[in-house]
């Protein structure tokens, strides 16, 4: 009997398990290897760090950002590169860490009205495409552990007409001590990209995105992988 309810109790956990895996799956359809974009990365003496992926290639990472674009009065760790694409396509990024008190002139979303003292990073992608001159911005707040577990929303990459909120996510954890990192992006809430910021470095992006919107976002993802 007690033989009976052992196999009971693993079919029970075979089914539950693989219940999840399939719910997992069939609720992620994005991440893809039609989607993925292999990352590769070059580091050397600072600040010589610089990647490809796709048809996407930044220079290095270089110290310092242009006052002109980015003037907070706290800045921490600033850095900006240049990205070239397909078609001919290149932009400029500039980045930093800062307090949100300093972003308050941007208009921050609400999910940043309790975080008037937190450190933020923030980018900032030229218009780059040959036909557009849109410019972006990225704010993001660190995530947390229990950010990363529910994959809620911790950041925002917006122009001036449109917006993609950012979600802190463990997607990839394995069940050990360590949880990688991704941020996803969202259009209206749907999956549209997404990078592993630490461990094995990916980048996932959907083909069906014009090329204004995914070369903004590659300048995004280029920036979360160089800070």
């Amino acid at each position: 009997m007690k033989c009976i309810y052992g196999l009971c109790a693993v079919g029970l956990f075979m089914m539950v398990t693989s219940c999840g895996i399939f719910k997992h799956r069939a609720d992620d359809p994005f991440y893809n290897k039609r989607n993925e974009l292999r990352v590769k990365s070059k580091r050397g003496l600072f600040p010589g760090k610089h990647i490809t992926f796709g048809g996407y290639q930044t220079s290095r990472k270089e110290k310092g950002v242009d006052s002109k674009i980015i003037s907070f009065k706290r800045q921490r760790s600033p850095f900006h590169f240049s990205l070239d694409g397909p078609a001919g396509n290149a932009t400029s990024v500039q980045a930093t860490y800062t307090d949100a008190g300093d972003l308050g002139a941007t208009s921050l979303p609400r999910m940043f009205d309790s975080l008037t003292h937190a450190e933020l990073f923030y980018a900032w992608i030229r218009g780059g495409t040959v036909n557009a001159l849109k410019n972006w911005e990225l704010i993001l707040n660190n995530p947390t552990y229990q950010d990363m577990i529910d994959r809620r929303e911790v950041g925002v990459f917006r122009s001036l007409d449109e917006s993609i909120s950012v979600h802190a996510s463990d997607r990839f954890a394995t069940g050990t001590s360590s949880h990688p990192l991704s941020f996803e992006f969202r259009l209206k809430g749907v999956p549209v990209a997404a990078v592993r910021v630490n461990g094995d470095e990916k980048i996932w992006m959907d083909r069906q995105l014009n090329e204004e919107t995914r070369f903004a976002l590659a300048g995004a993802m280029a920036a979360l992988l160089m800070r």
